[in-house]
């Protein structure tokens, strides 16, 4: 039996827990999606947790209704690197998994899956490509599915630290390193998870690209849109304070009601 106060990695995963964190805002239907995804999965450890931005829009009853743990976060004090610290600060899993509330999971074994990487006592953190939702736009689904295959040559580590690399919208890292060294929050626009990932790969641990680990993900961006998405991710490389007016291209359900 695994202490939990001492974790012993590059053994079966199947001694592990996981937290899983979503960030969430008015996101109620496709939080509701991704809790019975996640109760299919073939992993059954694990403990749930959202970090809510001021829903206005029924979220925080059906994460309660659900069983979910939830912190609150102030939509004054919100930025991405400040919403994951929070979540991993009251995680008690051994693994931190971490999503947005509109990621959704295409495998049963999903969670195992991305687990298993972490029998490897080298691994700091697994991630995948995304893959388009639903909601796809073509320009979306053309984007998605080239970089999908363009960098995806099955499991495999990756050297270099860059746009996508361990990216937030689906990733797992080790507790016992992010209690090392936290997501930065000077990078409150966004890129905490990137610079995470340059501080893993610098101090001698791997990032794993799992196939296996891949969720579905888009938000339904015009070409026009997808043009001022790459522009956003493209200033990620330096910190930057959050402002929510940047994210104004989206015009997504969930910020509709954001002043």
């Amino acid at each position: 039996m695994i202490e939990r106060q001492e974790v012993v990695f590059g053994l079966d995963y199947r001694t592990m827990h996981a937290s899983i964190i979503i960030r969430v805002l008015n996101e109620r239907e496709n939080l509701n999606r991704l809790l019975d995804i996640l109760e299919r999965q073939d992993f059954r450890d694990k403990e749930i947790i959202i970090v809510d931005n001021e829903s206005t829009d029924g979220t925080l009853e059906l994460a309660r209704s659900r069983k979910v743990k939830v912190i609150n976060l102030p939509r004054s004090q919100f930025s991405y690197p400040r919403a994951l610290n929070l979540g991993a600060g009251a995680a008690t899993g051994d693994i931190l998994v971490f999503l947005s509330a509109h990621s959704f999971p295409l495998r049963e074994d999903w969670l195992s899956s991305g687990l298993n990487r972490f029998s490897d006592s080298g691994v700091a953190g697994v991630y995948s490509p995304t893959l388009p939702r639903s909601n796809a736009t073509l320009a979306e689904r053309l984007f998605y599915w080239r970089y999908y295959f363009e960098k995806l040559r099955g499991a495999h580590a990756v050297r270099h630290a860059g746009r996508g690399v361990l990216g937030a919208t689906n990733c797992a890292i080790r507790k016992d390193l992010w209690l090392k060294h936290n997501f930065d929050e000077s990078y409150g626009l966004g890129g905490e998870d990137t610079a995470w990932a340059g501080w893993a790969l610098n101090s001698g641990y791997k990032i794993i690209c799992e196939s296996k680990f891949v969720v579905r993900h888009s938000h339904g961006l015009s070409w026009r849109g997808l043009m001022k998405q790459m522009a956003y991710w493209s200033g990620l490389g330096k910190p930057a304070t959050f402002k929510r007016r940047k994210f104004d291209f989206r015009k997504e359900e969930h910020f509709r009601e954001l002043p």
